[in-house]
């Protein structure tokens, strides 16, 4: 005979939808282990419904997780009561009283095999009562067989919590994003998180600077990317840039970023252009479409063409200068164009941009006085006036672009320039 009970959650949903992204439901199923089962498959439904089939005779368990009319999960193990009695996750309350109702079912089995016994040798002696004694031990094992399903399924009675709102609220549980609202909260609130997982961001160039920029908005909340790179990865790219690795050698740095980003949350979107920036070509993107432009090339005519057309677009930028043949990250600025120093990238970005009349244009810049590379250096590249690199820089420059980003989308503190 098969037993077979019904039980149903109340899933505590968010009241806002966005909420909703990224959201788990996570199981723990005696037997099974630890079931994860993504929201989006649960066609928001308020309830979530599971049933327990146990087979009394061979110990076999399937359940089944149904969202309204979907069935979202379906599992089966061997419902073995040794390992329901280690297990920590049920309630120790139903372990004894389901053990109690099983050991109750197993004497019911026991008296009923005997009385079919007697009822046998009643029935063969010719007895009166054989027949009524037959029916009687049938009924009792019958109703041990239900008491030891009652009691076992008791002993796996699931614990099954609701778990992973990008909100993090204490009924939800686990977040991709738990950690940095504890950081941020208050005053990160809802609707300014919500800000984060809204804004649309464009990275020019997912290099050393671009490479990091893009982790550290993606793991922060930004869901909405625009990548534009037509180069592909090499092989002196590995000593500072991110997306870097032997098995990206060779592979287009946009696709390799993209995967990326989607490894780390899913439901990012993430539009790929392998195309290098001109300004007298066609732009890949709308500038009115983001709300943040990172420029992260290092080409003075690109950079100067980027920054005037998101000042067209009424958007923001901020612009990266050059980090080559430099050690020390802690030099690094955040400022504005005017304020730089010790850097003839940005000499030249100043004078052009005075002309053209933009008055001001947030950088990341640094004082350190940049070393010359060594001769022996374009000797091996085949390539002159080739800049020397170092982990150092490029990293923590591309996480203070994206920082200043955050902050200026929530409001947390103000933008340094």
């Amino acid at each position: 005979p098969t037993l077979t009970r019904q039980t149903s959650l109340k899933i505590p949903w968010p009241v806002n939808d966005w909420k909703r992204l990224n959201t788990q439901i996570l199981m723990y199923l005696p037997f099974v282990g630890t079931v994860s089962v993504p929201v989006d498959q649960c066609n928001n439904t308020d309830t979530l419904y599971f049933t327990f089939c146990l087979d009394c005779i061979g110990g076999d368990i399937s359940i089944r997780m149904d969202a309204g009319v979907y069935t979202v999960y379906v599992g089966s193990s061997n419902c073995a009561v040794p390992y329901a009695i280690g297990s920590s996750n049920v309630p120790i309350q139903n372990k004894v009283m389901g053990m109690m109702q099983s050991v109750t079912g197993a004497v019911q089995v026991g008296g009923g095999i005997g009385g079919l016994a007697s009822a046998g040798a009643q029935v063969v002696t010719g007895g009166a009562l054989g027949g009524e004694a037959v029916q009687q031990g049938v009924s009792n094992i019958a109703s041990g067989l239900q008491n030891i399903a009652s009691g076992t399924l008791q002993i796996i009675t699931p614990v099954v919590q609701c778990a992973g709102t990008l909100g993090g609220s204490a009924a939800a549980g686990q977040s991709m994003f738990a950690r940095i609202e504890l950081l941020y909260y208050p005053p990160l609130d809802d609707a300014s998180f919500q800000k984060v997982q809204q804004s649309k961001v464009a990275i020019f160039g997912v290099g050393g600077v671009g490479g990091y920029v893009l982790e550290a908005l993606a793991r922060a909340g930004v869901m909405h990317f625009a990548l534009i790179d037509n180069d592909d990865f090499s092989l002196t790219n590995l000593n500072r840039q991110i997306l870097a690795t032997h098995q990206s050698v060779g592979k287009n740095k946009v696709e390799v970023a993209k995967e990326r980003i989607l490894s780390i949350n899913p439901h990012a979107e993430v539009k790929t252009y392998c195309q290098f920036y001109l300004p007298n070509e066609e732009s890949p993107i709308s500038f009115e479409e983001y709300d943040y432009i990172v420029d992260a090339i290092a080409t003075v005519t690109a950079n100067i063409d980027l920054i005037l057309k998101t000042k067209e677009a009424g958007k923001k930028i901020i612009s990266s200068m050059g980090w080559g043949n430099r050690f020390d990250p802690s030099k690094l600025r955040l400022g504005d164009i005017y304020q730089t120093e010790m850097d003839p990238l940005a000499k030249v970005m100043r004078r052009e941009l005075k002309k053209r009349g933009i008055k001001s244009c947030p950088v990341l810049y640094s004082l350190e006085k940049p070393t010359k590379p060594k001769k022996e250096n374009e000797e091996i590249t085949k390539k002159t006036n080739v800049p020397g690199s170092s982990p150092f820089v490029p990293s923590v420059g591309g996480i203070m672009i994206a920082y200043w980003i955050f902050q200026d989308i929530t409001g947390i503190k103000e933008p340094t320039c």
